[in-house]
C-alpha cells in the first residue's frame, strides 16, 4: 500500500513526510483519537509482508513501548505496518558545541542510556542522527532498541558492515557510513552487542560533540570500519579545555577490548555531574566500611569483584551513599502469565529469596548477596509470595496448598499449617512472620488469619466488613512493634478499599490510606507502595500509625501484577537496613494463540501476541472468543476474533471472566470485573448487555448445548467449601444450586456435548487430577487422569476427553459414550498427544475444532531475562 499525505493507517493520519532511513520512511502523522501528533516510521514492505519479522517486530516494539523517560522518544505502539512514536521538535545533534553544553546533553543521554539498559533494553544503534534536541534544551533519543526490534533474524549474525540500520534496505552511503563510524568493534566483527556496546557509541557521540570531528572515519565502509578495529582517534583534535576527568572518561568508553572497556554507563554519570569536582575512578572500588553497615560493607565487596555491576562513586568521609546492583535470574526461569517474579529481601538484606516457574513448575530460589549463583531451596510446588522469619534464616512460602517453612542455611522443607481450608480462592498467597514467631497469611480472595510457626491450626484474624463491600483482606506486613500489622482491604466498591492497621490483640483497625496496592513499611520509617508502575515511599509514624508527608517516587516501571478482583501486587521488597529490590521492564504474561494437528505439529498462529487469558472457539468453528489486557488502561476486554478474515471487533470494554459461548454461538456469556454479574452480549455486538446472574463472586465457565443451565464456579470466598461448582438454570424459576461442593478446589468444569456429564479439576487427592460426575444429577462421580491433570475439554462428539497434564503434555481419554439407561460411559487410559507449554494461571489453555486441530494458549518465550534491581542505602535517595 502506498502512503501519501491524506492515508489513514489505523487511527492515524498522514500529514507530512518527515524523511526517510534505514527503516522506512518517517511521517508526521495525526491521531484522530486522541488529537495529537506523531510520528509514523511506516516499514518497507518487504519487512511488513514478512509474518515472522513483523511478530518479532510487534515483541520489540512491545518492550520499548515499557521505557518511559524523558530523553527516550516515547513508543505508542504498533499501527498495521507502521510504528507509532512520540514525535520530537528539534534539532539533530551535531558538534563542536561549547563544553558546558556538551556536558549538560551528555549527561541526559547518559541518563537515558541507564535507565534502559536497567530495564534490559540496549540502543545498539546509537549516533547523533539519532539524536534529537529539542528548543528547550532536552535531548530525546530516537529508534531506541529498534536496531534489534528490525533486525533479520536469519542473517543478523552475517555480513558485520551491515549494521541493523543497514540490514533494513538503506541505500543512502551517509546512512551507511554514519552507523559504521559509531559501531563498536565487537558489532564490527559480528558478535552480539551488549550495554558496552552502547557504551562505545555514547563515547563516540561525545567525542564528536568535544571535537566537531568524527572519532573513526574512512572513505569507505570498509575504511571506516578498519579504523574502528585498529586505530585511535585523534586525540589532539580535543578542546584544550575540557576537563581531565571527561578526557579520561573518553578514553575508557573507546577501548576496544570491551573487557577493560568502561562497564556501566552508570559511572559516566557520575562523572558528568561532576566533571571539575574530586577525581572519581571509573572502577569499581570498595567503600571504606565506616560510610555503610558492616553487613552491606562485606557484601559489597565480593559483589563487586564477582559481578562488577555497580555503578558509584567513592567518596570521602560522609553518610552512607546509594549503590545499585544487577543480577540475572536462572537461565531457564520463565514465569507465568501475568506474574514477574515474587522477591524478597531478607530482614539484614543478605539475602534475596524469589519464586520462578521453571518448566511449568514453581521453584523457590535464594541468592546471597555476596555470592554470584542463585540456589534453589523447593524443586516444584511452590506458589505465592514468600516471605522471611525476622532472624533472615527461616523463610515462610506456600505449596501444595499448605503454609511452609525453610531454614535457609540447610535442611528440608517443614509444614507449618494446612492452608486448602483456610484461605480457598485465586490469587497469590501471601504472609508475614513477627518476632513472636507469629505468622499471618492470606490470599487475594480471603480475610487474614494467624498460625504459631512452630505448627498449628490457623485461626481467623480478620473479619470482612459486609458494610464496606469487602472480598479480601491480603497483603499482611508486622510492624517493629511485631503486635500491628498492615494489610490491604479490599471491595467491590473501588472507593472503599484501602490500607489499614489491624492489630493482633483487638478487631480494631485504622485506615492509613486509600488505595489496593500491597504496602510495606521499612526503617527508618516508610511505607512502600507501586502507584501507577511508580515505586514510592511515604513517611510514616510507628507510634500515631499515621502518614506523615506526601509520598515521593523512588522507582519508574516496577512491575505490578494486576491479580484481578481489585488487587495490585507490586514486585518489590525491602530489608530493614537499606536494601531494595525491584523488577522492572519485563514482558509480562505474553500468550500466543497457536494451532496444532493431534501430532503436536505446528500449524499456524491465530492473532498476535499478547497478555491473553481465557478464550474459546465458537461452537460452529468459525470465530474465537477471547479476553486480552489493554496494557493502557491495565484492563481486560472481550474481543471476537473472525477465523478466515483474521479481523477482530471488541465485544466489552472490561470483562472479569468468561468468555462462554451460548450454545447457538449467537451470544457470549462473561463475568463483571466486580465478579458481581454474569452478562450475556450477542456476539455479533449487537444490543446491549443483559444482566443473566445477579449473585456476587460467580464466573462463567459452560453453557449446556440445549441451553437450559449456565455452569458457574465460585471465587472460593468461603472458608468452608473453597472453589465450588454451580449450575444455574436459564428456564423456569432459574433457581440456582451448588452442583460439586465440598471443602476441596473444585473448578474448570466443562459439559459433554450430550449435557449428561461434567468434567472438572479438583484438588481432593492433594493432587490436581480430572474427575467426571454425572449431570444434571451428581448420581455419580470417576477419576479419568492418573497421574494429574487440569483443564479438561470435550471432543465434538463426546468419544474423547482432552486435558493438560502436570508434566506439560495434551492428554487424551477415549470415551465409549453410555446411552439411555445405561448407568455410565467406559473410560480408557490416559495417554499423550504432545508436549506443550501452556500458562495454567488461567481456566481455559486450549480448545479443539469439530475436525480434531487443537488450539492452544502457548507461552512466548522471553529471548533474554531482564536482571533484579538491587539499590543499596535507597533512603539516601530521599534526602536530595
Amino acid at each position: 500500500m502506498s502512503v501519501t499525505i491524506g492515508t489513514k493507517l489505523g487511527t492515524y493520519q498522514i500529514t507530512a513526510p518527515i524523511g526517510a532511513g534505514g527503516m522506512g520512511e518517517v511521517y508526521r502523522a495525526r491521531d484522530l483519537k486522541l488529537k495529537r501528533d506523531v510520528a509514523l516510521k511506516v516499514l518497507p514492505e518487504a519487512f511488513a509482508g514478512d509474518p515472522g519479522r513483523m511478530r518479532r517486530f510487534q515483541r520489540e516494539a512491545e518492550v520499548l513501548a515499557s521505557l518511559n523517560h524523558p530523553n527516550i522518544a516515547h513508543v505508542y505502539g504498533v499501527e498495521e505496518r507502521a510504528l507509532v512514536m512520540e514525535l520530537v521538535e528539534g534539532e539533530t545533534l551535531s558538534g563542536p558545541l561549547p563544553i558546558e553544553t556538551v556536558l549538560q546533553y551528555a549527561l541526559q543521554i547518559a541518563e537515558a542510556l541507564e535507565y534502559a539498559h536497567e530495564r534490559g533494553v540496549i540502543h545498539r544503534d546509537l549516533k547523533p542522527a539519532n539524536i534529537k534536541v529539542t528548543t528547550e534544551g532536552m535531548v530525546k533519543l530516537l529508534d531506541f532498541g529498534l536496531a534489534k526490534a528490525t533486525e533479520d533474524p536469519a542473517s543478523a549474525s552475517e555480513d558485520p558492515s551491515n549494521s541493523p540500520t543497514l540490514t533494513l534496505g538503506a541505500t543512502s552511503v551517509g546512512v551507511i557510513m554514519g552507523t559504521a563510524a559509531y559501531m563498536s568493534p565487537e558489532q564490527a566483527i559480528g558478535k552480539p552487542a551488549d550495554r558496552r556496546a552502547d557504551i562505545w557509541s555514547f563515547g563516540a557521540v561525545l567525542y564528536e560533540m568535544l571535537s566537531g570531528k568524527k572519532a573513526f572515519e574512512g572513505e569507505s565502509v570498509s575504511d571506516t570500519l578498519a579504523t574502528v578495529m585498529k586505530l585511535e582517534p585523534d586525540w589532539s583534535a580535543l578542546p584544550q579545555d575540557a576537563p581531565a576527568s571527561i578526557q579520561k572518561l573518553l578514553r575508557r568508553c573507546l577501548t576496544k577490548d570491551r573487557k577493560q572497556r568502561l562497564r556501566d554507563i552508570g559511572e559516566a554519570r557520575i562523572v558528568l555531574e561532576n566533571p571539575g569536582g574530586t577525581e572519581v575512578s571509573l572502577q569499581a572500588e570498595r567503600l571504606p566500611h565506616a560510610e555503610i553497615p558492616w553487613a552491606i560493607a562485606s557484601i559489597l565487596a565480593v559483589a563487586l569483584a564477582a559481578l562488577g555491576l555497580l555503578a558509584w562513586k567513592h567518596f570521602r568521609e560522609g553518610p552512607p551513599r546509594v549503590a545499585k546492583l544487577f543480577f540475572l535470574l536462572p537461565e531457564r526461569e520463565i514465569f507465568q502469565p501475568g506474574n514477574p517474579p515474587s522477591t524478597a529481601v531478607s530482614p539484614d538484606g543478605r539475602r534475596i529469596a524469589f519464586e520462578a516457574v521453571v518448566d511449568g513448575k514453581g521453584e523457590l530460589w535464594v541468592r546471597a548477596l555476596d555470592n554470584s549463583t542463585p540456589r534453589m531451596l523447593v524443586a516444584e510446588g511452590a506458589s505465592g509470595m514468600p516471605f522471611w522469619a525476622p532472624d533472615s534464616r527461616r523463610l515462610g512460602f506456600f505449596a501444595d496448598g499448605e503454609l511452609k517453612k525453610i531454614d535457609v542455611t540447610g535442611g528440608p522443607a517443614v509444614t507449618v499449617a494446612d492452608a486448602v481450608g483456610t484461605t480457598s480462592g485465586k490469587g497469590p498467597w501471601n504472609g508475614s512472620w513477627n518476632k513472636d514467631d507469629v505468622i499471618i497469611f492470606g490470599r487475594i480472595t480471603s480475610p487474614l488469619f494467624r498460625v504459631s510457626a512452630t505448627g498449628g491450626s490457623p485461626v481467623p484474624l480478620t473479619d470482612l466488613d459486609g458494610t464496606l463491600h469487602e472480598t479480601a483482606h491480603f497483603a499482611p506486613w508486622f510492624l517493629p512493634d511485631g503486635h500491628h500489622f498492615l494489610y490491604v482491604a479490599l471491595s467491590t466498591d473501588a472507593d472503599k478499599m484501602g490500607v489499614y492497621v489491624g492489630d493482633l490483640a483487638s478487631k480494631t483497625r485504622k485506615q492509613v490510606m486509600a488505595g489496593n496496592t500491597r504496602t510495606i513499611y521499612v526503617a527508618p520509617g516508610y511505607l512502600l507502595f507501586v502507584r501507577d508502575g511508580t515505586l514510592m515511599a511515604q513517611p510514616f509514624d510507628t507510634g500515631k500509625l499515621e502518614t506523615t508527608e506526601d509520598a515521593v517516587p523512588l522507582a519508574e516501571q516496577v512491575d505490578v501484577h494486576n491479580a484481578g478482583v481489585g488487587a495490585a501486587v507490586g514486585y518489590f521488597s525491602a530489608s530493614q537496613n537499606g536494601v531494595l529490590v525491584y523488577t522492572s521492564g519485563r514482558t509480562i504474561g505474553s500468550v500466543q494463540l497457536t494451532w496444532f494437528d493431534r501430532t503436536g505439529k505446528k500449524l499456524d498462529t491465530s492473532g498476535a501476541h499478547g497478555q491473553l487469558r481465557e478464550f474459546s472457539i465458537s461452537p460452529d468453528g468459525t470465530r474465537i472468543a477471547f479476553a486480552r489486557r489493554d496494557p493502557q488502561v491495565g484492563r481486560y476486554d472481550l474481543w471476537i476474533r473472525d477465523l478466515a478474515r483474521g479481523a477482530e471487533s471488541r465485544l466489552t470494554t472490561t470483562v472479569g471472566s468468561g468468555p462462554v459461548w451460548s450454545a447457538d454461538g449467537t451470544h457470549i456469556f462473561f463475568g463483571s470485573r466486580s465478579y458481581d454479574k454474569i452478562y450475556k452480549k450477542a456476539a455479533n455486538n449487537t444490543g446491549t448487555e443483559e444482566v443473566v446472574v445477579d449473585v456476587y463472586a460467580h464466573s462463567p465457565m459452560d453453557a449446556s448445548r440445549d441451553g437450559h443451565y449456565l455452569v458457574t464456579t465460585t471465587l472460593g470466598n468461603n472458608r468452608k467449601t473453597g472453589i465450588d461448582i454451580w449450575v444455574f438454570p436459564l428456564f423456569g424459576d432459574r433457581k440456582p444450586f451448588p452442583y460439586v461442593q465440598t471443602e476441596f478446589q473444585e473448578n474448570q468444569p466443562r459439559l459433554s456435548p450430550d449435557g449428561r456429564w461434567l468434567a472438572y479439576r479438583s484438588n481432593e487427592s492433594k493432587r490436581s487430577e480430572i474427575y467426571v460426575v454425572s449431570f444434571p444429577q451428581p448420581a455419580a462421580k470417576w477419576q479419568i487422569s492418573t497421574n494429574g491433570g487440569q483443564q479438561p475439554v470435550w471432543s465434538h462428539d463426546g468419544r474423547e476427553l482432552y486435558y493438560y497434564s502436570l508434566d506439560n503434555k495434551i492428554m487424551a481419554v477415549d470415551i465409549k459414550p453410555s446411552v439411555p439407561g445405561s448407568p455410565q460411559p467406559q473410560f480408557g487410559m490416559p495417554r499423550a498427544l504432545f508436549d506443550v507449554r501452556i500458562p495454567t494461571n488461567g481456566n481455559t489453555g486450549f480448545d479443539v475444532t469439530k475436525d480434531g486441530r487443537f488450539l492452544v494458549s502457548t507461552l512466548v518465550e522471553p529471548e533474554a531475562s531482564a536482571p533484579m534491581t538491587v539499590v543499596l542505602n535507597w533512603p539516601e535517595t530521599l534526602k536530595k
